[in-house]
């Protein structure tokens, strides 16, 4: 069995607050893999994950995310593929641990997720969720997005807010076409989906996933973009083996 090896040469350390890359030191030591093995990385983004969890657990890790993002190695060096989370493009049974930080509060229906998950993963088979949460850990409010706009050379984020039962991609087009100065706008954020505890061990036992642990990492935010009454986020990391 391989034990995962964390140190400050660690992607993971390089843009993390202090006090959540000791928390997940803590957690990736529970982590035993067999010899060689099939890693995904889910929402990959640049690639900095990837090439962490490569150095820890050896084997092979692959990428995934719906954005072709470049990173520091060349898209020859790393094996990544394009797609939607809810939809998974790999064969059953191909992979020992999945791996997803940050990105599950994009998903809008986490039981697509969670049963490709479910699907993908060998028998015995991990996923590490590590996951954004309001700190009262039971409030549900709309989902969001943040459109960033330039004021005055200054980037200013603004919270929009849509319905439960509203797609996202038409509450973006609503949203620019009642702005009279689209020019301001920098970006536009996925959508956010407030998770808790609860709904996302409930989602993965009813896929089939079974619960291992819940680490709650020390470090505490309020949003970027500030909105009254929004209270503070928790990043919690949850371990489910199928």
């Amino acid at each position: 069995m391989k034990q995962g090896k964390y140190s400050n040469d660690n992607p993971f350390h390089n843009y993390e607050a202090a006090s959540f890359a000791e928390s997940y030191q803590q957690v990736l030591k529970l982590i035993h893999l067999s010899s060689n093995p099939n890693i995904l990385d889910l929402a990959s983004g640049k690639g900095d994950e990837a090439q962490a969890l490569r150095g820890m657990f050896g084997g092979t890790v692959y990428e995934l995310d719906i954005n072709d993002e470049p990173g520091k190695l060349s898209n020859n060096q790393r094996l990544k593929v394009l797609a939607n989370l809810e939809q998974l493009p790999f064969a059953g049974e191909s992979f020992d641990f999945l791996h997803i930080k940050d990105s599950i509060v994009h998903i809008p229906n986490l039981d697509k997720f969670f049963s490709e998950s479910v699907r993908i993963l060998k028998p015995g088979g991990q996923l590490l969720v590590v996951v954004e949460i309001l700190g009262d850990d039971e409030q549900k409010n709309d989902p969001y997005f943040i459109v960033y706009k330039n004021n005055n050379n200054v980037t200013q984020p603004e919270v929009v807010r849509f319905g439960s039962n509203d797609d996202y991609n038409e509450a973006v087009s609503k949203y620019l076409e009642a702005k009279q100065n689209a020019e301001e706008i920098l970006e536009i954020s996925p959508p956010y989906f407030h998770r808790h505890s609860r709904e996302i061990v409930g989602e993965a036992s009813t896929a089939g996933l079974s619960f291992s642990f819940l680490f709650n990492s020390p470090d505490t935010w309020t949003p970027e973009a500030n909105e009254k009454n929004w209270g503070h986020y928790q990043r919690k990391i949850f371990l489910f083996k199928k």
